[in-house]
């Protein structure tokens, strides 16, 4: 059984899907200069797109990861990183029980393919000639670095989702009906990546 961690993190210069002016024409609500509602607006964007990035594991904003994977019956031989595209892999590193780490080597430790670079082959045998079950590090930069880039079906999703809670403070549909708009459902749902 392989457990699995995430970290994600971005410079704080991330480019959202939708810029602040482009959800205030979506909302069509005029509030005048309130700063206040600019700030919850601008909040509410970051939170519809890491919302829809957890959903799909499509990467929107550039954000660096780090995927940290361990199989504690056999040795890891392929792991597929969630949040794709994958931009660069900055480093893949084996860290044992004592805490020293081996920074593995692309095509000859491992080997990245897939459409999106978002598959990763770890040899058995390592360069060092060990084969063992140590957890792998594996660091890399995902999104992408305009808005120009995103699938425009997302960038939609995430103006609704923010009107929708700008609009409806409250949960604004029945316990037993899902609380995601069904369009935004319908939008995020064929740029689901499959295994996540």
């Amino acid at each position: 059984m392989i457990r699995e961690n995430i970290t994600r993190t971005d410079d704080g210069s991330a480019v959202e899907p939708a810029t602040l002016a482009e959800v205030k024409n979506y909302i069509k609500e005029n509030y005048g200069t309130d700063t206040v509602e600019d700030t919850l607006i601008t909040d509410m964007i970051t939170a519809a797109r890491m919302f829809i990035e957890n959903e799909t594991q499509v990467a929107l904003a550039l954000q660096d990861i780090v995927y940290w994977a361990m199989d504690e019956d056999e040795a890891i031989g392929e792991l597929r990183l969630p949040f794709a595209p994958v931009n660069t892999i900055t480093s893949v590193v084996r860290k044992d029980m004592e805490g020293t780490e081996t920074e593995l080597t692309l095509n000859s430790d491992y080997y990245s393919y897939g459409l999106e670079n978002d598959w990763i082959r770890l040899n058995k045998t390592w360069s060092t000639g060990a084969v063992d079950r140590d957890p792998i590090y594996i660091t890399y930069e995902s999104g992408h670095a305009t808005a120009a880039a995103m699938p425009k079906e997302l960038k939609l999703a995430c103006m609704k989702l923010v009107a929708e809670n700008y609009v409806n403070r409250d949960s604004s549909v029945d316990w037993s009906i899902s609380s995601v708009p069904y369009d935004v459902a319908v939008w995020i749902e064929h740029y689901k990546r499959a295994d996540f």
